[in-house]
């Protein structure tokens, strides 16, 4: 940015308000332009792992059954790891690092989603159901009107015997934050 970059600006205002104006003014344009590149970046990266992700879920679920959701007691400890890994860094570009406390990220929350992997007890426990059941696709209902969720699984028996869903629900809220 011309004049020294954010810190030349922030000087420029906190020294003369007169100043601070034709300061801002000259510079509002390659500020709002760094910004924006900024942003255009952070949001190439998360693309960047979303797909990286996408990617790694997709070459694990060849080796496994190809509709249920991929667990960590399924894959050896270094695919958990890169998985967890690849999480990690995406959770930590979001725009939204409180997702619960604020409203645009709760619209995008809210909804069904497919789930796709999962070191959740509630989801490891549905690969050992009893009688040969075996699950399929498991689906994660949001509805954060209601502060509440529901991991649904289509369980089939291998001969046809018997099918149908096992639901799990719960309620969430949003953590407290430290003092």
């Amino acid at each position: 940015m011309p004049g020294g970059g954010p810190q030349a600006l922030a000087r420029c205002i906190r020294v003369k308000p007169w100043t601070a104006w034709r300061c801002v003014s000259r510079h509002r344009i390659a500020a709002a332009y760094s910004l924006s590149s900024l942003g255009s970046r952070l949001l190439e990266q998360r693309t960047e792992l979303k797909q990286e992700l996408r990617t790694t879920l997709q070459k694990l679920q060849q080796g496994t059954r190809p509709d249920a959701p991929i667990t960590d007691l399924e894959i050896a400890a270094a695919e958990h790891q890169a998985l967890d890994s690849l999480a990690q860094s995406l959770e930590n570009l979001t725009p939204y690092p409180h997702p619960l406390s604020d409203d645009a990220a709760l619209k995008q929350i809210g909804g069904t989603w497919l789930l796709r992997y999962s070191n959740a007890r509630e989801i490891r426990s549905l690969s050992s159901l009893p009688l040969g059941l075996r699950v399929g696709k498991v689906y994660q209902i949001i509805d954060v009107a209601s502060t509440s969720f529901e991991n649904k699984a289509y369980v089939t028996h291998p001969l046809g015997v018997i099918k149908g869903y096992v639901r799990i629900t719960a309620t969430f809220e949003p953590k407290p934050e430290a003092a």
